[in-house]
């Protein structure tokens, strides 16, 4: 790993200092650039993101999206990151912008107990959970990393508010919601997630189980078009539409938004 650093970052006017892995192919080749990482979400967060919010970001990465919320919210932001690698240069991110960041080396998923990872080590952004399915070992690591499941963590953290949860696990998100019973029923954070229907079955999980857990916690679930002039939140009733809608238009990725508030808009 070769550590770089980019300094006076812009994002929504507030200047970062962002340390990367000159190596790495998925995150920071953009941040190097001085290109806005994933700019469809600011809008978004601009819309979804009240001052005052406490979040989770779930697979953090070196802590871009994270960074984003900084910009909206001046409460506690909790990061999730396993890979210990890419967890130090987050935890370097935080120290060197002193932001209100609490940086955790952890998995979030189903248990609490030790998971076996798998490192792409010029694609930090793609490394994952490894349960044995599609994987090609040829060209990643596989470690060993401490887990939590939601629950457990909101527990012995004694957190009690937790309003918003970006969610980026590569495919393995619908795990964490077999220990988040009672986080999100307790708490009712809303939630991004990235979602992939191809990504996911290739775990060897079903997308469309996935999306049902979504809706028998959250009222409204919206497919964010990153696409339209506008930057319009779709609003979905079933598997079936935000199934085709990525086929046909998104090259099968995109990212859902849920809550349970009805005057969003």
């Amino acid at each position: 790993m070769t550590l770089s650093l980019k300094k006076d970052y812009d994002i929504r006017g507030k200047l970062f200092n962002v340390w990367g892995d000159t190596e790495d192919k998925s995150v920071f080749p953009t941040i190097q650039n001085g290109v806005l990482y994933e700019p469809h979400i600011i809008p978004f967060y601009n819309k979804i993101l009240p001052k005052g919010y406490v979040c989770f970001d779930v697979g953090a990465n070196i802590g871009v999206l994270a960074m984003y919320m900084t910009t909206y919210t001046d409460e506690k932001i909790y990061c999730f990151e396993p890979n210990p690698s890419v967890f130090k240069t987050l935890s370097m991110n935080i120290e060197e912008n002193k932001l209100n960041i609490i940086p955790i080396n952890k998995a979030v998923s189903n248990s609490s107990d030790p998971l076996s990872f798998v490192v792409y080590n010029h694609l930090n952004g793609n490394s994952a959970i490894d349960n044995g399915v599609n994987i090609d070992y040829s060209i990643c690591d596989k470690i060993d990393v401490p887990s939590t499941t939601l629950d457990d963590f909101v527990e012995e953290n004694k957190i009690d508010k937790l309003d918003f949860i970006k969610f980026d696990v590569e495919g393995f998100e619908q795990l964490i919601f077999e220990k988040a019973d009672r986080t999100i029923k307790t708490l009712d954070p809303e939630m991004t997630t990235e979602f992939c229907p191809t990504l996911v079955r290739q775990r060897g999980l079903d997308p469309e189980k996935y999306f049902d857990i979504l809706k028998s916690y959250y009222r409204n679930v919206y497919f964010m078009d990153r696409y339209t002039r506008n930057v319009d939140l779709v609003p979905l009733s079933n598997f079936n539409f935000i199934d085709r809608l990525l086929i046909d238009k998104y090259d099968n990725i995109g990212d859902l938004f849920c809550t349970n508030r009805r005057d969003l808009f």
